[in-house]
């Protein structure tokens, strides 16, 4: 008989699946041998996804037009959209990946979540992730924003850049400070590297989440003023 790799594969998993159980990461719930993915399929539906109308400038969901945030605040990018919404499963897959290292999480975000047709990613010329300061991504060991920029790179075949935008002071927390108190927090905290690579370019901006668009604005100030020609941003959730 021939030997086949394939044949073997399933009895080999499967053995490996009694000693090492894989369970799904919110609900526990033990998974098939078969998976590929470590969300059963309840969790999985229960992953909130925007797709309904949203604010034309900053995402949020809203019935038509420009929300009344953006009319008050003049935001520096064009343009913010976003897969899902920050809360439930959602949350709780976004806080394992950042605060518990399943980074493998991504996988299946990325399985579930649509990216936004709204946003012209093929019209981009070059993608800068949201960057950590490095004590914090010393820390933590990897930055989630870069993470997600591959994804979309490799994707769009579209360039990564994970120097041209340095964050340049550790800030404390922005979770439960107003617009105006994390507007304040996060000026100045970030800089340009070699503004040549920026000069002229649209600009993918990428982060994990975009709540109050307070650290995505100061980062598209900080870009549009290097010389990049535009800016649009993408996070996987957006909070409402």
């Amino acid at each position: 008989m021939e030997f086949s790799i394939e044949r073997l594969q399933k009895p080999v998993k499967f053995i490996i699946n009694l000693i090492f159980p894989v369970y799904c990461l919110i609900c526990k719930k033990q998974l098939s041998y078969q998976t590929n993915t470590y969300l059963c399929d309840a969790c999985k539906q229960k992953l909130t996804l925007i797709n309904g109308k949203v604010c034309n400038k900053c995402g949020r969901p809203f019935i038509n037009g420009i929300c009344g945030i953006c009319r008050e605040k003049q935001f520096c990018f064009s343009k913010a959209r976003a897969s899902g919404i920050y809360d439930g499963s959602v949350r709780k897959c976004i806080h394992l990946l950042k605060y518990k290292k399943k980074t493998y999480l991504l996988n299946t975000l990325f399985e579930v979540f649509l990216l936004p047709s709204s946003l012209d990613f093929l019209s981009c010329d070059l993608i800068v992730p949201v960057p950590l300061h490095w004590i914090r991504e010393y820390s933590r060991g990897f930055n989630q924003a870069e993470l997600i920029g591959k994804k979309i790179s490799k994707r769009f075949n579209i360039p990564l850049s994970k120097t041209s935008l340095k964050r340049t002071r550790a800030t404390p927390s922005q979770t439960g400070l107003s617009l105006k108190e994390r507007t304040k927090n996060i000026k100045g905290a970030f800089s340009v590297r070699n503004s040549q690579k920026l000069n002229g370019k649209r600009i993918l901006l990428v982060d994990d989440v975009m709540t109050t668009g307070a650290t995505v604005n100061e980062c598209s100030r900080v870009l549009l003023q290097a010389g990049a020609r535009e800016i649009l941003v993408y996070t996987l959730a957006r909070g409402v």
